[in-house]
Protein backbone atom coordinates (compact mmCIF):
# COMPACT_ATOMS: atom_id res chain seq x y z
CA UNK A 1 0.00 0.00 0.00
CA UNK A 2 2.89 2.46 0.99
CA UNK A 3 4.21 1.88 -2.84
CA UNK A 4 0.94 2.75 -4.14
CA UNK A 5 0.41 5.97 -2.49
CA UNK A 6 4.16 6.94 -3.27
CA UNK A 7 3.36 5.76 -7.15
CA UNK A 8 0.39 8.09 -6.56
CA UNK A 9 2.34 11.12 -4.98
CA UNK A 10 4.88 10.85 -7.91
CA UNK A 11 2.18 10.79 -10.90
CA UNK A 12 0.43 14.11 -9.36
CA UNK A 13 3.47 15.78 -8.80
CA UNK A 14 4.20 15.01 -12.37
CA UNK A 15 0.72 16.01 -13.79
CA UNK A 16 0.82 19.54 -11.73
CA UNK A 17 4.69 20.42 -13.43
CA UNK A 18 3.04 19.94 -16.63
CA UNK A 19 0.09 21.68 -16.01
CA UNK A 20 1.35 25.10 -13.96
CA UNK A 21 -1.09 27.19 -12.38
CA UNK A 22 -0.94 30.86 -13.53
CA UNK A 23 1.45 33.48 -11.90
CA UNK A 24 -0.25 34.00 -8.27
CA UNK A 25 -3.30 31.79 -8.59
CA UNK A 26 -3.34 28.75 -6.88
CA UNK A 27 -3.55 25.73 -8.72
CA UNK A 28 -6.90 24.45 -9.66
CA UNK A 29 -8.47 21.01 -9.55
CA UNK A 30 -8.25 19.11 -13.13
CA UNK A 31 -12.35 19.64 -13.32
CA UNK A 32 -11.86 23.61 -12.77
CA UNK A 33 -10.07 23.52 -16.58
CA UNK A 34 -11.70 21.24 -18.11
CA UNK A 35 -13.91 23.25 -20.08
CA UNK A 36 -11.86 25.32 -22.61
CA UNK A 37 -10.48 23.03 -24.92
CA UNK A 38 -7.90 25.21 -27.30
CA UNK A 39 -7.71 28.73 -28.95
CA UNK A 40 -8.44 27.58 -32.53
CA UNK A 41 -8.23 30.83 -34.73
CA UNK A 42 -6.82 34.55 -33.70
CA UNK A 43 -5.56 37.53 -35.29
CA UNK A 44 -5.01 41.08 -34.49
CA UNK A 45 -3.97 43.89 -37.04
CA UNK A 46 -3.68 47.32 -37.39
CA UNK A 47 -5.20 48.01 -40.30
CA UNK A 48 -8.39 49.75 -41.77
CA UNK A 49 -10.91 47.30 -42.26
CA UNK A 50 -14.63 46.34 -42.11
CA UNK A 51 -13.85 42.61 -41.42
CA UNK A 52 -11.58 39.56 -41.99
CA UNK A 53 -11.11 35.43 -42.39
CA UNK A 54 -9.37 33.39 -40.01
CA UNK A 55 -8.20 30.03 -40.69
CA UNK A 56 -9.08 27.28 -38.64
CA UNK A 57 -5.91 26.72 -36.47
CA UNK A 58 -7.22 23.46 -34.17
CA UNK A 59 -10.00 20.65 -35.01
CA UNK A 60 -12.64 21.73 -33.62
CA UNK A 61 -14.97 18.25 -32.31
CA UNK A 62 -18.65 17.94 -32.73
CA UNK A 63 -20.83 19.69 -30.21
CA UNK A 64 -18.54 21.58 -28.55
CA UNK A 65 -19.07 25.18 -28.16
CA UNK A 66 -16.98 28.59 -29.49
CA UNK A 67 -16.59 31.66 -28.18
CA UNK A 68 -15.57 34.74 -29.92
CA UNK A 69 -14.23 37.81 -28.32
CA UNK A 70 -13.49 40.67 -30.48
CA UNK A 71 -11.57 44.13 -29.84
CA UNK A 72 -12.63 47.26 -32.45
CA UNK A 73 -10.51 50.51 -32.29
CA UNK A 74 -11.74 54.02 -33.58
CA UNK A 75 -15.19 51.99 -34.73
CA UNK A 76 -18.94 52.76 -35.13
CA UNK A 77 -22.00 51.55 -33.92
CA UNK A 78 -23.47 48.76 -36.40
CA UNK A 79 -23.99 45.24 -36.69
CA UNK A 80 -20.96 42.48 -36.20
CA UNK A 81 -21.46 39.18 -37.75
CA UNK A 82 -19.87 35.86 -37.09
CA UNK A 83 -20.08 33.02 -39.83
CA UNK A 84 -18.18 29.85 -40.73
CA UNK A 85 -17.84 27.44 -43.58
CA UNK A 86 -19.21 24.52 -41.15
CA UNK A 87 -22.46 26.38 -41.24
CA UNK A 88 -22.38 26.82 -37.21
CA UNK A 89 -24.67 29.63 -36.37
CA UNK A 90 -23.28 32.63 -34.09
CA UNK A 91 -24.95 35.24 -31.32
CA UNK A 92 -23.94 37.97 -29.54
CA UNK A 93 -24.50 37.55 -26.41
CA UNK A 94 -22.19 41.09 -24.49
CA UNK A 95 -21.16 44.09 -26.38
CA UNK A 96 -20.02 47.81 -24.82
CA UNK A 97 -18.25 50.65 -26.97
CA UNK A 98 -16.48 53.14 -24.93
CA UNK A 99 -16.64 56.79 -25.55
CA UNK A 100 -13.29 56.77 -27.72
CA UNK A 101 -15.18 54.51 -30.04
CA UNK A 102 -13.62 51.23 -28.58
CA UNK A 103 -15.65 48.60 -29.22
CA UNK A 104 -15.45 45.10 -27.36
CA UNK A 105 -17.99 41.84 -27.87
CA UNK A 106 -18.73 38.24 -27.42
CA UNK A 107 -20.36 35.66 -29.43
CA UNK A 108 -21.39 32.01 -28.77
CA UNK A 109 -22.04 29.12 -31.06
CA UNK A 110 -23.20 26.06 -29.29
CA UNK A 111 -23.40 21.82 -29.99
CA UNK A 112 -21.26 22.99 -33.51
CA UNK A 113 -20.73 21.13 -36.30
CA UNK A 114 -16.79 20.12 -36.69
CA UNK A 115 -14.32 22.41 -37.72
CA UNK A 116 -10.96 21.00 -39.60
CA UNK A 117 -7.85 23.23 -40.89
CA UNK A 118 -9.98 23.45 -44.32
CA UNK A 119 -12.52 25.38 -42.34
CA UNK A 120 -12.42 29.17 -41.83
CA UNK A 121 -14.57 32.18 -39.88
CA UNK A 122 -15.59 35.12 -41.26
CA UNK A 123 -16.31 38.15 -39.41
CA UNK A 124 -17.65 41.31 -40.47
CA UNK A 125 -18.30 44.82 -38.97
CA UNK A 126 -18.26 48.77 -38.82
CA UNK A 127 -15.21 49.87 -40.48
CA UNK A 128 -12.58 49.97 -37.78
CA UNK A 129 -8.84 51.27 -37.61
CA UNK A 130 -7.42 48.17 -35.68
CA UNK A 131 -8.74 44.65 -34.86
CA UNK A 132 -8.12 41.71 -31.94
CA UNK A 133 -10.03 38.25 -32.63
CA UNK A 134 -9.54 35.24 -30.61
CA UNK A 135 -11.95 32.25 -30.92
CA UNK A 136 -11.67 29.58 -28.23
CA UNK A 137 -13.35 26.11 -28.02
CA UNK A 138 -14.69 24.82 -24.76
CA UNK A 139 -16.73 21.72 -23.74
CA UNK A 140 -19.77 21.31 -22.20
CA UNK A 141 -21.61 24.54 -22.47
CA UNK A 142 -25.24 24.67 -23.05
CA UNK A 143 -26.72 27.87 -23.56
CA UNK A 144 -25.88 31.72 -22.98
CA UNK A 145 -27.54 32.90 -19.47
CA UNK A 146 -26.68 36.81 -18.73
CA UNK A 147 -24.38 39.13 -20.03
CA UNK A 148 -22.92 42.81 -18.39
CA UNK A 149 -20.49 45.41 -19.99
CA UNK A 150 -18.89 48.47 -18.46
CA UNK A 151 -15.35 50.96 -19.47
CA UNK A 152 -13.52 53.07 -17.33
CA UNK A 153 -11.20 55.74 -18.23
CA UNK A 154 -7.17 56.26 -18.51
CA UNK A 155 -5.71 57.24 -15.35
CA UNK A 156 -2.02 56.73 -14.82
CA UNK A 157 -3.30 55.59 -11.37
CA UNK A 158 -5.23 52.32 -10.17
CA UNK A 159 -8.48 52.27 -11.35
CA UNK A 160 -11.38 49.36 -10.11
CA UNK A 161 -12.61 47.17 -12.82
CA UNK A 162 -15.67 45.83 -11.97
CA UNK A 163 -18.83 44.40 -14.17
CA UNK A 164 -21.53 42.64 -12.61
CA UNK A 165 -24.45 40.36 -14.11
CA UNK A 166 -27.63 41.75 -12.17
CA UNK A 167 -29.16 37.80 -13.07
CA UNK A 168 -26.44 36.23 -11.47
CA UNK A 169 -24.76 33.19 -11.54
CA UNK A 170 -25.68 29.59 -10.26
CA UNK A 171 -23.13 27.20 -8.96
CA UNK A 172 -20.62 25.46 -11.96
CA UNK A 173 -21.50 28.26 -13.75
CA UNK A 174 -18.69 29.45 -16.34
CA UNK A 175 -18.23 33.57 -17.06
CA UNK A 176 -16.08 34.65 -19.60
CA UNK A 177 -15.03 37.71 -20.25
CA UNK A 178 -13.47 39.95 -22.89
CA UNK A 179 -11.50 43.05 -21.67
CA UNK A 180 -9.97 45.66 -24.57
CA UNK A 181 -7.75 48.21 -23.09
CA UNK A 182 -5.11 50.91 -24.25
CA UNK A 183 -2.48 53.02 -22.72
CA UNK A 184 -1.52 51.36 -19.91
CA UNK A 185 -0.38 47.25 -18.82
CA UNK A 186 -3.00 44.33 -18.87
CA UNK A 187 -5.51 44.77 -16.11
CA UNK A 188 -4.82 42.66 -13.33
CA UNK A 189 -7.97 40.54 -11.93
CA UNK A 190 -8.86 39.54 -9.01
CA UNK A 191 -7.87 35.72 -7.89
CA UNK A 192 -9.50 32.58 -9.50
CA UNK A 193 -9.71 34.37 -13.17
CA UNK A 194 -8.25 31.80 -15.54
CA UNK A 195 -5.86 34.05 -18.25
CA UNK A 196 -5.45 33.01 -21.77
CA UNK A 197 -2.84 34.24 -23.55
CA UNK A 198 -3.54 38.08 -24.52
CA UNK A 199 -3.25 39.66 -28.09
CA UNK A 200 -1.61 42.83 -28.18
CA UNK A 201 -0.76 45.41 -31.04
CA UNK A 202 1.47 48.23 -29.56
CA UNK A 203 -0.69 49.55 -26.63
CA UNK A 204 -3.98 47.91 -27.40
CA UNK A 205 -4.55 44.80 -25.70
CA UNK A 206 -7.24 42.08 -25.84
CA UNK A 207 -7.14 39.71 -22.39
CA UNK A 208 -9.88 36.99 -22.56
CA UNK A 209 -10.61 35.12 -18.72
CA UNK A 210 -12.54 32.70 -17.60
CA UNK A 211 -13.74 31.33 -14.20
CA UNK A 212 -15.89 28.52 -12.54
CA UNK A 213 -18.57 29.71 -10.04
CA UNK A 214 -19.15 28.58 -6.60
CA UNK A 215 -22.07 28.79 -4.07
CA UNK A 216 -19.53 31.55 -2.54
CA UNK A 217 -18.92 33.45 -5.72
CA UNK A 218 -20.97 36.26 -7.60
CA UNK A 219 -21.09 36.46 -11.06
CA UNK A 220 -18.66 39.47 -11.34
CA UNK A 221 -15.78 40.62 -12.83
CA UNK A 222 -13.46 42.43 -10.52
CA UNK A 223 -9.60 43.92 -10.73
CA UNK A 224 -7.75 46.91 -11.36
CA UNK A 225 -6.36 48.78 -14.55
CA UNK A 226 -4.03 51.45 -15.40
CA UNK A 227 -5.18 51.64 -18.94
CA UNK A 228 -8.13 53.09 -20.44
CA UNK A 229 -10.47 49.67 -20.74
CA UNK A 230 -14.20 48.31 -21.56
CA UNK A 231 -15.14 45.01 -20.75
CA UNK A 232 -17.88 42.26 -21.95
CA UNK A 233 -19.03 39.43 -19.16
CA UNK A 234 -21.07 36.64 -20.43
CA UNK A 235 -22.30 33.48 -18.19
CA UNK A 236 -22.74 30.11 -19.27
CA UNK A 237 -24.60 27.23 -18.69
CA UNK A 238 -22.05 24.22 -18.39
Amino acid sequence: MAAIATTTACLATAIAALWPAPAGETPSKPSERSAHVARIAADAQIISSTGTDLRVDHPVTSGDALVVALMLTSTTAGTIAVTDTAGNHYDMVADVTDPFHHRTALFTAFKVSPLHADDHLTITWPQASKHHIAVEEFHGISAAKGQAAGFGTYDHSNRTIAAGIPTGCAPGDLVIAAIGSNSGPAPALTPGWQLLPELQLSSYRLTIAFRRTSAHEGCTLTGTSQAQWETALVSLRI
